[in-house]
């Protein structure tokens, strides 16, 4: 269950609840200033219980929508990370 890789307002604490796999892929999770969902003091507890390559973005004067809050600020961090290694595959502008 996803929620399983959250500590904060969503889901169970990570280090009593570990995901059953862990990744080998990186993966970006991004967080916004005004939103508990991805509290800062859990980067540790996610990278042990399943993703040991996260890096983690928070956007400033953001809430939960992010992408509806501050939409350039969420894609100067996100547009980079969908074209990093996907050649012209996918068309991104």
């Amino acid at each position: 269950m996803v929620t399983d890789f959250y500590c904060g307002k969503i889901g169970v604490s990570v280090t009593t609840t570990p995901f059953p796999l862990r990744s080998k892929g990186e993966f970006m999770f991004i967080g916004a200033d005004l939103s508990g969902y991805i509290p800062r003091d859990c980067h540790a507890a996610v990278r042990s219980a399943a993703f040991p390559k996260a890096r983690f973005a928070y956007v400033l004067d953001a809430g939960h929508y992010i992408h509806i809050d501050q939409r350039e600020h969420f894609l100067r961090i996100i547009l980079p990370e969908l074209r990093m290694g996907q050649g012209d595959q996918h068309h991104l502008p």
